[in-house]
């Protein structure tokens, strides 16, 4: 990771600079290809980050903060061009928002964690980046093999300020904490980039590699599996794993600072368990020719942003396309995926609060008679798949007439 994002803020800067330039001087520019979008995006990028009437959200923090380190490279003293002039006034403001944020942010340890890597990214010596950094080192919590995590309000936030503190602490030359901290980051770092993932985390893991908090900016990254070298192209290697006796193992060898992401498909059966969510399928099984009258009742034990389904078909069993609009439709689902060739389907729900009920119609079509086994499912939230409910398949008896 570091090897492939090398230079990434740097470039950040360069864009910035450019098209910051244009948007607060006003000026005709002929700006690279791309630029046109970029130089719009930031009018309200800039206009939220600077704005007098903002209000008190951590999320304005959040976007003074970003911009910020992303203009850390021009805030250190590239050489200005035409129009430069009020940029610097853009980093000046920016710099006294982000002072103002003891303040507005006392209690709120992720904002004070971006606020001190910005401020210490545009300037080491900055006095009021080095007392945020502290309030909020101070602040973060003991996490497994001696990480250090900063607390909030959702994972993605704890990823996102966690990192922003590692690049804090590297700036200050604290490479022992910044290491801890990354080491806090590590676990949950799949949440940026994974389907439907965070920009703000994504940012800030992209900062630690660029300003070097995971290791040197130069040279080669190497990775081995059980001595045989893994060939990375852009940075990314991929090596499979054999499985023998239903067990699958190896030694990982990293040259230099990188994020492994391990990929597990499971092909066993699915055994009753509980997590996050009471379940219970409800209804009967219905007929050969029409659709089962039967409804997946779920309750969550603590809130979820993001509750994920999945389930098994059963032998002769379809679920169509007009059945999925149908499902859309309802005010519980907020997407259904097509089935696979080995007959699963996903769906993911609208967010539900501790100890709310939701009922997802499962208006399967049988297209034969008989007996069979299946319709195995699982659900979790989405930012904790580790803590999965499950209900085993059962045997269904699909008869022509009820």
């Amino acid at each position: 990771l570091a090897v492939a994002l090398c230079g990434t803020l740097a470039m950040l800067g360069v864009c910035l600079y450019a098209a910051l330039s244009a948007v607060l001087d006003d000026q005709v520019v002929h700006p690279a290809p791309g630029m046109d979008n970029l130089t719009a995006a930031l009018r309200e990028v800039v206009g939220d980050a600077t704005s007098g009437d903002a209000g008190d959200a951590p999320g304005d923090v959040a976007t003074a903060s970003a911009l910020l380190a992303a203009l850390a490279p021009v805030a250190a003293g590239t050489p200005v061009a035409q129009g430069s002039g009020r940029v610097e006034a853009l980093v000046d403001a920016l710099r006294w928002r982000l002072w103002d944020a003891p303040r507005r942010h006392a209690e709120e340890p992720a904002a004070l964690a971006r606020a001190a890597a910005a401020l210490l990214l545009a300037d080491p010596a900055d006095a009021s980046g080095r007392a945020l950094y502290v309030a909020a080192r101070e602040a973060s919590e003991e996490a497994a093999r001696g990480a250090l995590e900063v607390p909030a309000e959702t994972p993605r936030e704890r990823v996102a300020a966690t990192a922003a503190l590692a690049v804090a602490a590297h700036q200050l030359g604290e490479a022992e904490v910044a290491g801890r901290l990354l080491r806090g980051a590590a676990p949950r770092a799949w949440m940026a980039f994974a389907e439907g993932g965070d920009a703000d985390a994504a940012f800030w893991l992209l900062a630690a590699s660029s300003y070097g908090a995971l290791g040197g900016r130069s040279g080669a990254v190497g990775a081995s599996v059980d001595g045989e070298a893994v060939a990375l192209q852009e940075g990314v290697g991929v090596a499979e794993l054999e499985v023998e006796g239903g067990v699958a193992g190896g030694e990982l060898v990293v040259e230099g600072a990188a994020l492994a992401r391990l990929e597990l498909r499971y092909r066993r059966a699915v055994e009753a368990r509980e997590g996050d969510f009471e379940l219970a399928v409800e209804g009967t099984v219905g007929r050969a020719g029409a659709a089962a009258p039967l409804e997946l009742r779920l309750k969550a034990r603590e809130a979820s942003a993001r509750p994920v389904v999945q389930l098994r078909l059963p032998p002769g069993a379809e679920l169509d396309r007009e059945a999925r609009r149908a499902l859309v439709g309802d005010d519980e689902v907020r997407s259904v995926s097509r089935p696979t060739r080995d007959g699963e389907v996903r769906l993911e729900l609208v967010a539900l609060a501790a100890g709310q009920e939701a009922r997802v119609p499962l208006p399967l079509f049988w297209t034969a008679a008989g007996t069979r086994r299946g319709l195995a499912l699982a659900v979790w939230d989405a930012e904790r798949p580790w803590d999965a409910s499950a209900l085993p398949e059962r045997e269904l008896e699909v008869r022509w007439e009820e």
